[in-house]
């Protein structure tokens, strides 16, 4: 088999081809990152959450193959999946998932330990999907849990901003009304450090009068 042919199979395997459930998984992800942004995410925070749930939607397509693989031949719909047909190993299938899911957490690495931490509850759900069809009568309702994760850990990461905001004013002696605006309006990290340089500006601007 040809690198080619190996890649489509992959491809396949993780439904890149059939992209709506990456568009399903990105819809509530965005909306939480735009609101915990307060409408101005970060372009790089905003980066971040579309490659991981493109990787992690991957990932799950991969893991549900696998778990999947001794059902499915028993279903048209599905008895030409690669894991199913034998064009994938289930242990080439469960390594690909692996992959999948260690580069998406080196994609959060930059944030803050909080979003780490929510990101293996993230994980488990999206790798125990598939076994909830054994005992669920409603897996699907597991499944959008699983879809929906991603505004928790998206707010989690805006909320660390502040704090580091609230952090930073309080170690450049920021007002303290301005400070209060900060805490009572929730702001978000980077309209804070806006705040912080207003106020070290105003506090220079007011030492050089005093020195003339």
């Amino acid at each position: 088999m040809t690198l080619t042919e190996r890649l489509l199979l992959y491809v396949q395997l993780t439904r890149l081809n059939r992209p709506i459930g990456i568009l399903l998984l990105l819809w509530p992800t965005l909306w939480g990152v735009w609101i915990a942004g307060d409408g101005r995410p970060a372009w790089q925070v905003v980066l971040i959450f579309v490659a991981g749930a493109v990787l992690m939607r991957s990932a799950g397509c991969a893991i549900n193959d696998y778990a999947d693989r001794d059902f499915d031949r028993y279903v048209k719909r599905t008895q030409q999946r690669p894991v199913t047909g034998g064009r994938i190993a289930p242990r080439e299938a469960l390594w690909l998932a692996t992959t999948l899911a260690v580069v998406s957490f080196l994609l959060i690495l930059p944030l803050n330990n909080l979003t780490l931490l929510l990101s293996f509850p993230a994980v488990f759900l999206a790798a125990s999907y598939p076994f909830t069809k054994r005992f669920l009568a409603i897996p699907q309702a597991y499944l959008g849990i699983a879809f929906g994760f991603g505004i928790p850990v998206a707010d989690r990461c805006n909320l660390h901003d502040v704090l580091r905001g609230i952090h930073a004013a309080q170690d450049a002696g920021l007002a303290p009304i301005r400070l209060n605006a900060v805490l009572l309006r929730g702001i978000n990290g980077m309209e804070a450090m806006r705040l912080i340089d207003f106020s070290i500006r105003e506090r220079l601007e007011l030492r050089f009068m005093g020195n003339c």
